[in-house]
């Protein structure tokens, strides 16, 4: 009974983990914010836009004084005095430690457009770092849009055809009917049925291409898996 009990358990466990897994998505919205979050070459993007700010930040720093420290510690013995017989020596107490810190600051005057240059040259990076974001995160947008759009076409076949197979049950159980009643011919019965079957297959395939582009947009989140809405 304990085994059945934790059996039980550890698979709700795992079903639970496997749904929180899922993203789910309701609108094309819901994609693009996953994208500024779960798309690699978004964030890749803007980890070179970051680095570049930081470029821009240093080459500005060359322009501000430089502060330097400088500290000493020593220690210093007691001495002797004697006279020039190396008599009548007298003894002397000295401090014994010493120390000594320094505040230094230093700042470029000139340096011959450099510093300038290499800011502007900074500032440059900065922008074409940020072009090439914004860029990325349009086809990747634009690319999401594409998919999603087929998805939702596909959704919709799927409704059409679930309402046709729905119509299609009901006229085989009417010509099945009618066969019974003698009003109406075998044939009649075959053909709902044969048509039943293509629409079955129809669905099965418009299923699979759903499934496909799901996994497409899947790898363009880096995502596990989606679940739409």
């Amino acid at each position: 009974m304990k085994k059945r009990i934790i059996t039980t358990t550890a698979v709700a466990t795992l079903l639970s983990l496997h749904v929180r897994s899922q993203a789910t998505v309701n609108s094309l919205d819901d994609l693009f914010r996953m994208a500024e979050d779960k798309s690699q070459v978004i964030k890749v993007s803007r980890t070179a836009v970051e680095s570049a700010e930081d470029a821009v930040a240093f080459a500005m720093s060359q322009r501000l004084p430089e502060l330097g420290i400088e500290a000493s510690v020593g220690y210093l013995g007691d001495g002797v005095l004697g006279d020039r017989s190396y008599k009548n020596w007298i003894h002397i107490d000295n401090p014994h430690f010493m120390n000594n810190a320094a505040l230094k600051a230093q700042q470029v005057i000139y340096s011959g457009g450099r510093i300038s240059s290499s800011i502007a040259l900074a500032r440059l990076g900065k922008e074409l770092a940020e072009l090439d974001m914004h860029h990325n995160r349009e086809e990747v947008r634009f690319l999401l849009t594409g998919q999603y759009l087929d998805l939702c076409r596909l959704l919709n076949q799927e409704r059409v055809l679930d309402e046709n197979l729905r119509l299609t049950e009901i006229l085989i159980k009417q010509s099945k009917a009618r066969t019974t009643a003698g009003t109406a011919l075998t044939t009649d019965v075959t053909r709902f049925e044969l048509q039943r079957e293509e629409l079955q297959l129809l669905r099965q395939k418009i299923i699979d291409a759903q499934n496909i582009i799901k996994h497409d947009i899947a790898v363009t989140l880096h995502t596990p898996e989606i679940a739409f809405h």
